[in-house]
């Protein structure tokens, strides 16, 4: 059964300490032919560590105890690490297109002793995965496929937590015309990526985010590497790598609320303090018709100067005004239109208006907090 390590910092060191008894082995084994796989895997899981240090424990929850796909497998050195925790690892790939037609995880899950699957999956079929799993790794693998739409889709009902990378491009590579703001991709010639056929669709981040939207997934963490300034879909030294840590929304139905910009620590106090501008971060419940939203607010007596007025909008748009006349807890009442249904991780912006300056800090409400998560809700 997979038990993670206890911290971000172990989960680190131990990475670290794996990662060197599979270079040692990897020298002792016989080669696989053409050779294995000559990229550095390891480096995509220390990457996805500084995405999942924020929710470090709640990611533990949803994972401990579950299966892991690796997903475009490589030689399965990230297989090894999740097994040699305790994990049924399935290292999913299409032989074909693998490096050394999979050789490489044969003989390193033979070798090592650990409970890694090979499966062979053609990702670019109608296909289903093998399993149900508490996390996917799916690194450098999705501009590989034909169709994304349908890997992503599928994806999202067999795992609770995925951690992606994929190439994207800001700009085109010829024109330099500029995409990283709208919902597009770019389709690669056969040789016009490393000269590899198999490169397909190179997404701008816009269009990256509204596949993920459209396939179920909530974005809870992005970095991005390599060339962040003009990055194009072929030039090698314009290649732009994106990471997320996703949660499906499939595998986690309900309500989510996360405090964004604007908020001061609780100090271990059961309410928080915002600022006059502060944001939620919403994931909305799975297939559920809504029409508003309730936050709960207490207004302390120092901050009313009579009034004090709470406006809220979402892509700009206005979503509920209210005008708190006295002290006390209290709740903020906003609506949500149709539009806001088809984009389920939605930022609330709040804004504050009141004359009260506080101890030197910008204040504007205070807002309680349940197990450190903000009590919002959905109607």
């Amino acid at each position: 059964m997979l038990v993670l390590p206890s911290t971000p910092d172990a989960f680190a060191a131990e990475l670290a300490a794996f990662q060197f008894v599979v270079i040692q082995k990897k020298r002792l084994l016989p080669t696989p032919h053409p050779g294995w796989y000559p990229y550095n895997s390891f480096t995509g899981l220390e990457i996805g560590l500084d995405l999942i240090r924020p929710v470090y424990d709640e990611f533990v929850r949803g994972v401990d105890g579950k299966a892991v796909a690796d997903i475009g497998c490589g030689d399965g050195d990230l297989s090894m690490i999740f097994a040699n925790w305790g994990a049924p690892v399935d290292a999913i790939d299409n032989p074909p297109t693998n490096y050394n037609q999979m050789m490489g995880v044969e003989r390193l899950a033979t070798s090592l002793n650990l409970p890694v699957s090979r499966r062979r999956l053609d990702l670019d079929a109608r296909f289903e995965f093998p399993g149900k799993y508490g996390l996917a790794l799916f690194l450098g693998t999705l501009y590989h496929l034909q169709n994304p739409y349908f890997a992503l889709d599928r994806l999202a009902n067999h795992t609770g937590w995925c951690l992606l990378s994929t190439r994207i491009a800001q700009q085109t590579t010829l024109t330099g015309i500029r995409i990283a703001e709208e919902p597009l991709a770019y389709l690669a010639s056969p040789v016009e990526v490393n000269s590899d056929i198999t490169n397909f669709w190179i997404f701008s981040l816009g269009g990256l985010l509204r596949l993920l939207q459209r396939t179920r997934w909530t974005v809870r963490g992005i970095r991005h590497v390599g060339c962040t300034v003009g990055s194009n879909p072929s030039d090698p030294d314009a290649d732009e790598r994106v990471f997320l840590l996703l949660q499906s929304r499939v595998m986690y139905p309900g309500l989510q609320a996360y405090r964004g910009a604007g908020w001061y620590p609780t100090d271990g106090q059961p309410f928080c303090w915002t600022a006059k501008t502060f944001t939620l971060e919403v994931t909305l419940p799975f297939g559920t018709q809504l029409t508003g939203f309730l936050l709960p607010v207490y207004i302390p007596p120092d901050i009313l100067s009579p009034n004090l007025t709470l406006e809220a909008a979402i892509n700009n748009q206005p979503r509920g005004t209210v005008c708190f006349t006295k002290t006390g807890l209290d709740s903020f009442r906003g609506t949500l239109s149709p539009s806001d249904l088809h984009d389920p991780s939605l930022v609330i912006t709040f804004t504050v208006h009141s004359h009260y300056e506080g101890d030197g800090r910008e204040l504007g409400v205070c807002v309680p907090i349940e197990n450190d998560t903000v009590a919002l809700r959905v109607f």
